[in-house]
């Protein structure tokens, strides 16, 4: 295409009611976005069943899908920017045509990339309230809770809430009964006084607990922290979307019924993940199963995408659509990881193992020789030799610190335990991909302030979890085992989709020589 026509077209999108609010310069961020694609005449493009996941304006030429007709400027799609779908209608051209393309991941990664780029897409309408420039109310209110939605990772998240306000407000009605009490017995100074302290102490902690529960849901995972104070222990359970079995919700009380209040257990193969004491249980569960079927569906979309290019690629000379421009940001990539981490116990914990060995040695060098000053010279080869011991000791617990490590190879995680000296060699692994569970946990006072802990995986079948024990930044390891694991069910993913099309070629190859034989 000549590069003027490409020039124009550029052009006419940045006159395009939806982007007549972007400035040059921020124009010129959206073009390392977006695609522009041309497609033949009566020539089918968009199918019944794939993932709708993008923005389309029509530059030149018609389209046709259904009743519906658009020319050029018109555009559909748009709330499939940020809420993909399964498209229920095919699209066909009526004369050769130019389009625009802009995907859901590339528009969310601008988003985020460009904070303060979604306030210009704000719509702007004259006194008619007829729309001058902008995204639609209905989608610019979408787009405004999308920005304020996502995560510091950039995850949407869909749901995000902790115990019951309500609940909340009724516990609070005991330590109000005792102010009110100490209030009314204010002659009483002393017991009005204890009354008082006690209230304010018991809404504190009530207060401080909530603050440590969350509840969670994003796109890929759900995630409940939870704080237990009998034992000073603080949890966080993370459960991948995909392993959602069954939903139950639990209402006890008449009471909690009336006020909508309930518990949600979400059910895997394994032991599943409960949110206790929510507001609109019904709501979140309709939401969770809406968000696996759409995952659902959007997996089988990418199938049936595949498969269509590797039959059109066979069976004709060239695709229906041809890419004439594509910004630099355009394509989608996967996040590369690399194939082995490697994860081991804190050195805090060496260290607290290596007290006792070297204070023993230090103290068998030093204190005989203060207190028993006539016999240092007798005492010398014992002294060595004790103190000898203990750093031997030391060298023991480095290596076993050093030789127990856990391992992300995959698509397998390991435990690895290694004893000095050949004395003792266990390895642990599991897949990936089987994972139903991670709980990442940090038990007591000082792992919570050091930042240590265990890390659970559970996984498929009755055999014993995986535990990461006294692992530094127990949540960023947790963190990490979900991306690696995203990553491995890619990986497995695509190598499927390559031995679909093994099988497809080799199935067209053995019915074109049939064919053949059938001729002859």
């Amino acid at each position: 295409m000549e590069p003027s026509i490409l020039r124009n077209y550029h052009a006419d999108l940045s006159l395009h009611p939806l982007f007549k609010g972007l400035k040059r310069e921020e124009f010129a961020v959206l073009k390392q976005y977006y695609q522009i694609f041309r497609v033949p005449i009566a020539a089918d493009f968009l199918y019944t069943g794939e993932s709708s996941d993008s923005l389309y304006i029509v530059l030149s030429g018609s389209v046709r899908s259904g009743k519906n007709k658009f020319y050029k400027g018109d555009f559909w799609g748009l709330k499939n920017l940020l809420f993909p779908d399964v498209r229920t209608e095919s699209f066909q051209t009526g004369e050769e045509t130019v389009l625009f393309r802009l995907k859901s991941g590339n528009f969310q990664k601008m988003l985020r990339d460009h904070k303060g780029l979604s306030k210009h897409f704000k719509p702007k309408k004259d006194s008619e309230n007829h729309l001058l420039q902008g995204i639609p109310d209905q989608n610019w209110k979408s787009i405004q809770k999308f920005t304020a939605k996502q995560s510091k990772e950039g995850v949407f998240v869909h749901y995000k809430s902790r115990s019951s306000k309500k609940t909340f407000s009724l516990t609070l009605l005991i330590p109000a009964g005792m102010i009110i009490a100490g209030l009314i017995l204010v002659e009483f100074r002393v017991y009005a006084a204890i009354l008082i302290i006690a209230a304010v102490m018991i809404i504190g902690f009530e207060f401080f607990l909530r603050r440590l529960t969350l509840y969670k849901v994003t796109d890929k995972v759900l995630i409940k922290r939870f704080f237990n104070w009998r034992t000073f222990r603080q949890d966080q359970e993370i459960m991948p979307l995909d392993q959602i079995q069954t939903v139950t919700i639990t209402t006890r009380h008449l009471i909690n019924k009336i006020l909508r209040i309930g518990d949600l257990k979400v059910q895997t193969a394994g032991k599943g993940i409960l949110f206790e004491r929510i507001d609109g249980p019904v709501k979140l569960q309709k939401m969770l199963m809406a968000l696996k079927e759409r995952s659902s569906a959007e997996g089988k979309s990418r199938d049936r995408d595949s498969l269509r290019e590797l039959i059109s690629k066979r069976f004709a000379a060239e695709t229906a659509d041809e890419l004439i421009y594509a910004g630099e940001f355009s394509r989608l990539k996967q996040e590369d990881l690399p194939q082995k981490r490697i994860f081991r116990k804190t050195p805090l914990i060496l260290l607290a193992q290596l007290f006792w060995p070297l204070s023993f040695s230090a103290a068998v060098l030093i204190l005989p020789t203060l207190i028993f000053m006539e016999y240092r010279v007798i005492l010398k080869g014992l002294q060595y030799l004790c103190a000898g011991i203990g750093l031997l000791r030391s060298l023991w617990l480095f290596i076993d610190w050093k030789n127990d490590i856990y391992m992300i190879n995959l698509p397998h995680v390991w435990d690895i335990e290694r004893k000095p000296l050949g004395k003792e060699d266990i390895r642990k692994q599991t897949e990936l991909s089987l994972v139903l569970n991670v709980t990442a946990s940090q038990n007591g006072l000082f792992p919570l302030l050091l930042n240590y802990g265990d890390v659970v995986i559970e996984t498929a079948g009755r055999g014993e979890p995986l535990v990461f024990f006294s692992v530094s930044g127990p949540f960023n390891v947790q963190n990490e085992l979900l991306r690696f694991r995203d990553y491995s069910l890619r990986m497995r993913e695509q190598k499927n989709r390559e031995r679909a099309k093994e099988d497809l070629m080799e199935f067209t190859e053995i019915l074109d020589q049939t064919r053949q034989r059938e001729k002859q």
